[in-house]
Formats: C-alpha cells, structure tokens, sequence
C-alpha cells in the first residue's frame, strides 16, 4: 500500500533538478540502488535524484525539500 502511494507521488516529481548540494551538473530522477549523498541514512532500491558522473545520490525527500529551502532563502 505505502509503495504504490509513493509510486502515485513519484509521478509528480520533477524529471531533472539543480540542487545546491551538487552544483556541476543536473541530477536526474532514476530507480536504483543508492545511498542518500544528502543525510546518509537512505539507503535501498527506489527513487532517487542521480548524478552518474560523479555517483551523487539524494533521495526525493532531501533533494525536494532543499531545493525548496535554497529557493526560499534566495528569494
């Protein structure tokens, strides 16, 4: 149940983001094996935000909200 409504969720999810945590290049939205470059304590199969040029992983939670905080604090 929690997984399909995370899957639903995941539908809305930006396909590309910049993030201040990982400024070189776009992180793009993928399902993989990561661990959460952001917190560290994500780890697993999932939807994650990926930069598989330098392997920097966030999960949606982390890249989502900092995102919006950078966004915030910028304006």
């Amino acid at each position: 149940m929690f997984m399909e409504k995370f899957e639903e969720m995941a539908k809305g999810f930006p396909s590309t983001i910049n993030h201040p945590l990982h400024e070189k290049h776009q992180l793009l939205l993928a399902r993989r094996y990561y661990s959460c470059d952001g917190c560290g304590a994500s780890t697993g199969y999932g939807w994650s935000y990926v930069c598989g040029r330098c392997n920097f992983d966030l999960h949606p939670t982390c890249a989502l909200e900092d995102s919006n905080k950078a966004i915030k604090e910028a304006g």
